[in-house]
């Protein structure tokens, strides 16, 4: 009888860990879902896909690359316009390949909060002169499940120095 009560047990266990390594694999493929769509927003300039990747509240923040880098705060405040202007730049003679997210790392912080790392290589070309440039950006995005969708909720880019 005692055996059969540590076998059940061990039953449940296995059935527990196998239901919440699942459910994490699921919630990273969400993930790196999000991040393919943004890349796809990027480098198209859709800004109602890119509206749907964040979390529209006055606590998200994003460091972007450039120059200067700038720190926004707030999606209606300032991200959303950044973007809405990046969007409109995307109108520019310069067509983009599809980026590639290199060496990508989802780190889960609780069930629902998660931290991407990675790298975004972009290749633009430009479409009169056919030349091309290329940018390899470091990325740290926080990401939570807001809704039963997972959001960003604050980023951080920075360009890798050039040689």
């Amino acid at each position: 009888m005692r055996k059969l009560t540590v076998l059940s047990i061990c039953v449940a266990l296995v059935f527990c860990l196998s239901f919440t390594t699942s459910a994490m694999a699921s919630d990273e493929e969400e993930i790196l879902q999000l991040q393919s769509n943004f890349l796809k927003a990027n480098s198209t300039g859709d800004y109602a896909l890119m509206s749907t990747l964040y979390w529209h509240s006055p606590k998200t923040i994003s460091i972007t690359p450039g120059s200067p880098p700038l720190i926004l705060q707030g999606w209606d405040e300032s991200i959303g316009q950044y973007w809405k202007m990046s969007s409109a730049s995307a109108a520019e003679p310069t067509t983009t390949t599809s980026p590639l997210f290199i060496q990508p790392k989802v780190t889960f912080l609780k069930d629902d909060v998660a931290v991407i790392n990675g790298y975004e290589y972009f290749v633009e070309t430009d479409t009169k002169t056919k030349e091309q440039t290329t940018a390899t950006i470091r990325i740290t995005r926080i990401v939570q499940k807001i809704g039963g969708k997972w959001l960003i909720v604050n980023e951080h880019a920075s360009m890798l120095p050039t040689e």
